[in-house]
């Protein structure tokens, strides 16, 4: 019997052997799946009423345990009061929205910006409800999808978005979202509960909205292609012992690098051809999506530790500071270009611009790396934002 006569005898067998184990793999993954993914398909989903606990003694600008829990919406921050009326009540109700440096994921509950942003608020306002939708790893990609899914339908009055440095270099989604709400630039709103047939990733994208199996064999492509690890939920609801996946950073440790003037322009001019133009893009349809559903955005420029002066902690150049092949200045004038984007957006449709990249000093203190804050960082932050945010709610009536 020649080997193609075998196997048209056995392949039969050997496709009914793997629909059943897909089927039986899929009943299991429903009884308990004990994987965490943030994307379902090219959809978010948000863990609701979970409560994480994690043991740091990794990183000593940090507090040793830090509790974090998200409510019944799927964020960081009060419950909404009961009644709350996010469209006509008299709430002035915010939600942040961003990356890393929103969601202040190694911050305790009470430390994060929005956290304290909210206490400095209610000092003022009798009626204040915010909440932290940041996201670890989060671009405007991840942003836009979850303006789309979830907050425009809230509706509330303000968002705030502190955004710029997960889309340096970006003109696709990251491994964190992997959602595909673009093209050629362009927002495109796409229902994922039902079946898209027009393309095999659309096809995909669907089937793993519907099925265990098929989303966890997309999102382990996924991490296998961006070399990044899962979490597991068995980790996540219990207490996390050296569970804090970012590093500290010692300035006075890393090397000095100068690059000629000649070279950062080359490098600035890529970004401005490669990547700003639909980066812009991206930013007005987040200012659109959120006009349409009658909510107020406001844009937050990025600050970082390195690129400007002195360190005054340690005394480090933060300009010639070497940032694995390029230096503090170089990385700074890359985000400025972005930064400048929400500068021009802002300007040409009327919005408040907090220009938190120019305000932030550039210290240590403020920092446990080159971008996400310490407990004094974030209070930084929240004073700063504070100072153009309380008279713009005034003004514009957001209280009443």
């Amino acid at each position: 019997m020649t080997f193609l006569k075998r196997l048209a005898k056995y392949l039969p067998v050997m496709l009914f052997g793997l629909l059943l184990s897909a089927i039986i793999i899929e009943v299991v993954l429903r009884l308990y799946n004990p994987f965490e993914f943030r994307v379902r398909g090219d959809k978010i989903v948000l863990q609701k009423n979970i409560t994480r606990v994690i043991v740091n003694h990794k990183i000593s600008k940090l507090d040793e345990k830090i509790i974090q829990r998200r409510n019944s919406l799927g964020f960081r921050g009060e419950e909404p009061p009961q009644g709350l009326d996010f469209v006509s009540g008299k709430h002035l109700t915010i939600i942040a929205v961003g990356g890393s440096t929103t969601e202040c994921l190694y911050l305790s509950d009470g430390k994060t910006w929005p956290d304290d942003l909210a206490k400095l608020l209610k000092e003022r306002i009798d009626k204040v409800w915010v909440n932290n939708a940041g996201f670890d790893g989060y671009s405007t990609f991840g942003n836009l999808v979850l303006m789309r899914d979830y907050i425009a339908d809230l509706h509330p009055k303000i968002v705030l978005f502190l955004i710029g440095i997960n889309d340096i270099g970006q003109n696709m989604p990251n491994v964190h979202t992997d959602a595909k709400v673009m093209e050629d630039g362009k927002f495109r709103a796409e229902e994922s509960a039902g079946w898209c047939f027009s393309s095999p990733s659309c096809f995909v994208n669907t089937l793993a909205y519907h099925s265990e199996f098929a989303n966890l064999a997309l999102n382990l492509y996924r991490y296998l292609k961006a070399g990044s690890v899962m979490v597991s939920q068995v980790d996540i609801v219990k207490t996390i012992k050296g569970g804090v996946g970012h590093i500290q950073l010692n300035p006075q440790d890393l090397s000095q690098l100068i690059i000629p003037e000649d070279q950062i322009q080359q490098v600035l001019e890529a970004h401005k051809q490669g990547y700003i133009p639909q980066y812009e893009e991206r930013v007005k349809s987040l200012v659109e999506i959120s006009r349409n559903n009658g909510i107020e955005p406001i844009l937050i420029t990025q600050p970082m530790l390195y690129g400007v002066g002195k360190d005054d902690i340690t005394g480090v150049d933060l300009e010639t500071v070497q940032i694995h092949n390029t230096n503090g200045l170089l990385e700074w004038k890359i985000l400025e270009l972005y930064n400048d984007v929400l500068r021009k957006v802002g300007k040409e449709n009327g919005l408040l611009v907090i220009d938190l990249a120019q305000k932030m000093q550039h210290s240590s203190l403020y920092y446990y790396d080159f971008m996400h804050y310490t407990n004094e960082g974030a209070e930084k932050v929240a004073k700063i934002i504070y100072e153009d945010l309380y008279p713009f709610v005034i003004d514009r009536g957001f209280t009443h």
